[in-house]
């Protein structure tokens, strides 16, 4: 489901920043290589960490924070958007760094006039649940040495994010998602729940570099010819793969598991879904070399039935319209305050967009 897929979220240190711990998975060596190349990001240059970038009610919001809210918001886009993207949205992740933090000074100060307090207990509960997410204490302490965050820093954050909650469950009426709103989106939406036709797929793959000479190709199309005619002769196509692939799937005898179309490159993929099920292409080339391919299976697109989503698009429903209520509370919040943007700083976020 798009937008709407589990995200393996640790927990909210507060109620605007995340740790994030996703797994990382090596991609295959066809899967998204067809898509747009990665551009490293640049460096910036040296900033005044100490420069104040805006005041709230008299309090000052520094650079050295902007930059600290900036890593947190990259963190959670990880994995979800190319570098290229992420150097593109930079400017606007500035800017939501820089009213995040203004939003949350608002929700603390609110707090105190409330005098909403959380107690050690229940701190203690957050930070034993936010350390169980980790496999070892240590690779807890690792993640939080790299955020450059100090046990007693994360203890106050969870301090804050409770009493912020305690005031938001205050103030914002009770959400309710009833069956007619799970079925009007789900109606609405087609899109989020079809699934598209996949094939899964077996290939070996005799690999060759960009500038290979026609020598060396001649060579490695005679090479994959003679394990192609092994194959025709009754060879185990995965025992083969494991002996001359050149892909990591080669452990696996091969196996690439299911993709839908989009996933591959273009001329794998169009070998691969036209296959038939258990047959064996002829040489196919690639920028990667050249593949012989088996398909192995195939899903027909199909629409996910609303049983099996109802729980999520509730989840989302929730949290949409908890956003929602807490906008218009911010919103309130921002009306009545000091808010002064300090020219120099806005400036530049202007100069970066």
């Amino acid at each position: 489901m798009n937008g709407m897929g589990m995200k393996l979220l640790v927990v909210a240190i507060c109620i605007f920043s995340v740790i994030s711990c996703n797994k990382k998975e090596e991609p295959d060596v066809l899967s998204l290589a067809a898509e747009q190349e990665m551009n490293a990001v640049q460096p910036e240059a040296k900033i005044d960490e100490n420069s104040v970038v805006a005041t709230v009610n008299g309090k000052d919001i520094l650079q050295a924070e902007v930059e600290k809210e900036l890593q947190n918001i990259l963190m959670q886009y990880q994995g979800q958007a190319s570098p290229q993207q992420m150097l593109q949205m930079q400017s606007q992740f500035k800017k939501q760094a820089v009213e995040s933090l203004i939003n949350r000074q608002l929700l603390f100060e609110e707090t105190d006039k409330q005098n909403i307090e959380a107690s050690v207990e229940e701190i203690d509960a957050e930070l034993k649940k936010v350390s169980a997410q980790f496999e070892t204490p240590e690779k807890f302490k690792e993640r939080l040495e790299q955020m450059e965050l100090s046990e007693e820093k994360l203890r106050e954050d969870i301090k804050q994010n409770y009493r912020i909650q305690k005031l938001l469950k205050s103030k914002l009426p009770a959400i309710t998602v009833t069956d007619e709103d799970i079925s009007l989106f789900y109606k609405d939406n087609p899109e989020n729940f079809s699934v598209p036709e996949q094939v899964q797929a077996s290939h070996i793959l005799l690999s060759l570099e960009p500038d290979a000479s026609d020598e060396v190709k001649k060579e490695k199309r005679s090479e994959i010819q003679a394990v192609l005619e092994k194959i025709k002769k009754g060879g185990d196509f995965a025992e083969l793969a494991r002996k001359y692939s050149d892909c990591p799937s080669k452990e696996n005898g091969g196996d690439l598991g299911s993709f839908p179309r989009g996933a591959m490159v273009k001329a794998f993929e169009a070998v691969a879904f036209n296959l038939k099920n258990d047959e064996v292409s002829d040489i196919v080339e690639t920028q990667f070399g050249f593949h012989i391919i088996k398909q192995t299976g195939r899903t027909e697109a199909s629409t996910t039935p609303l049983d099996q989503v109802k729980d999520r698009i509730s989840m989302y429903l929730e949290t949409q319209k908890k956003s929602k209520e807490v906008e218009t509370y911010l919103e309130t919040l921002r009306s009545a305050a000091k808010i002064d943007y300090i020219e120099s700083a806005k400036e530049k976020t202007d100069q970066d967009s």
